[in-house]
């Protein structure tokens, strides 16, 4: 299902932790890809500590994957997976997460939604202890239509999944160590990533913090 391809520097999934991981699921989003690269490396080198960004194309049959591959040429903190098919956010996401070697590893999406430079929020609450951190916009910028979708969404997981109401989900997500490994190793019959986390981290220890988008 998946073709893991990584720099000759990066080496290989057993290799040694870094510090910080982001994941991207990415679906015909090659135009777009660069100045996300550029974005995520002045705010990940800013930071400080090891860092990594981990680029997952989900089956987009387009020139993502060559941007990709030439990203990869460029910086080899920039590792690749590709695909054979289109497989879906969610899984693109878990096969990111299954990849990702930093303590800890921040979700996002290829379309800059999610800015790069909000990273550092979705950070912080890591580094005190929180398994599970989820952006919470102030203001959406969606459609009507795409504001209502996601509103069904989270009714549905209020009722599903058992998701604690106060909090609310998007895919701008950090996650600990232990959340990783937990979500990743989890072998119950979920296989959307909110009940893998639900079933996996303790609800108390997950919680929201304010984004811009």
């Amino acid at each position: 299902m998946a073709e893991d391809l990584y720099s000759p520097a990066a080496g290989s999934k057993k290799a040694g932790r870094t510090d910080i991981s982001v994941v991207i699921p990415a679906y015909r989003s090659g135009r777009g890809l660069p100045e996300l690269y550029r974005r995520l490396r002045s705010v990940l080198s800013t930071y400080g500590g090891t860092w990594e960004i981990v680029v997952v194309d989900d089956g987009s049959g387009d020139d993502t994957y060559e941007t990709m591959r030439s990203l990869r040429r460029d910086d080899p903190r920039v590792r690749i997976i590709r695909l054979t098919k289109n497989c879906g956010q969610h899984m693109a996401t878990l096969c990111g997460l299954r990849s990702a070697r930093g303590d800890r590893v921040v979700t996002m999406d290829d379309d800059l939604q999610h800015p790069p430079e909000e990273i550092v929020k979705i950070l912080r609450p890591l580094e005190h202890g929180r398994h599970v951190v989820i952006g919470r916009y102030a203001e959406k910028r969606h459609g009507l239509l795409r504001n209502a979708a996601s509103w069904i969404a989270a009714q549905a997981s209020w009722a599903l999944l058992g998701k604690p109401r106060n909090i609310s989900w998007s895919s701008f997500k950090g996650f600990s160590q232990y959340a990783v490994k937990s979500i990743t190793r989890h072998r119950g019959k979920g296989r959307y990533l909110a009940s893998l986390i639900l079933a996996s981290v303790p609800h108390d220890s997950i919680v929201n913090v304010d984004v811009e988008s």
